[in-house]
């Protein structure tokens, strides 16, 4: 859930879709939004398009509550360290290398789980996996941005259909938006929206692996 720390983002799929959300998840994401409920950080929204209810989220507290639970669970958490390489025996990965502010270090374990939303552990353990792109094509990434001082009662009285229009209007006057439709969502804190313009067209990636080794 690397994304998550760097943008607005939603919780989908822990409701079923329709009028009457039925909760339908539990186990650690459960525990993740309970924390998040705690710290007064969660807004239950119905979704637009009938998908179920939709928690929303603030990637800052969300760095808060992930990193509560770690830190009870007795987890050691190194920060800002990137995968460098890997140490395999008889095809099985043995120990990391990552890239610290003290230099390289070396992490063993028995297990290992790859959690770095690139990639990263099978791609230096050559473990089968693929690129965006690589046999269908991939949406491109979200254009998501935050406004804030936002007066939330005025921003009632605009309706979608008014939004997308007006989105249309600045496309026909020269501004080069990627689609004419989109949304914006109240946070969880007070006088901030947050977008959600995807880009229209479905686009191939443009990043794939060369044969040099990639240097996060």
């Amino acid at each position: 859930m690397g994304p998550a720390q760097q943008s607005w983002i939603r919780f989908y799929g822990f409701y079923t879709p329709g009028v009457h959300s039925l909760k339908v998840v539990g186990g650690i994401g459960d525990d993740v939004v309970d924390r998040l409920k705690r710290l007064d950080r969660v807004v239950e929204r119905p979704n637009s398009y009938g998908a179920g209810l939709e928690l929303h989220i603030t990637p800052d507290y969300l760095k808060c509550a992930w990193e509560q639970l770690v830190l009870e669970a007795d987890v050691t958490v190194f920060l800002n360290c990137w995968v460098q390489d890997v140490q395999l025996e008889s095809d099985c990965i043995v120990s990391v290398i990552v890239a610290t502010k003290r230099g390289l270090a070396r992490v063993a374990g028995r297990t290992f789980v790859d959690a770095s939303g690139d990639a990263d552990l099978c791609f230096w353990s050559g473990s089968p996996h693929v690129t965006a792109g690589e046999h269908e094509e991939a949406q491109s990434l979200t254009t998501t941005f935050r406004m804030c001082n936002v007066d939330a009662t005025a921003r009632k009285t605009v309706d979608l259909e008014y939004l997308h229009s007006a989105m249309t209007k600045a496309t026909e006057a020269g501004y080069a938006l990627p689609r004419r439709e989109g949304s914006d969502h109240a946070t969880t804190v007070d006088g901030m929206f947050a977008t959600n313009m995807n880009p229209h067209p479905v686009l191939r990636a443009t990043c794939q692996w060369s044969d040099q080794r990639y240097r996060p």
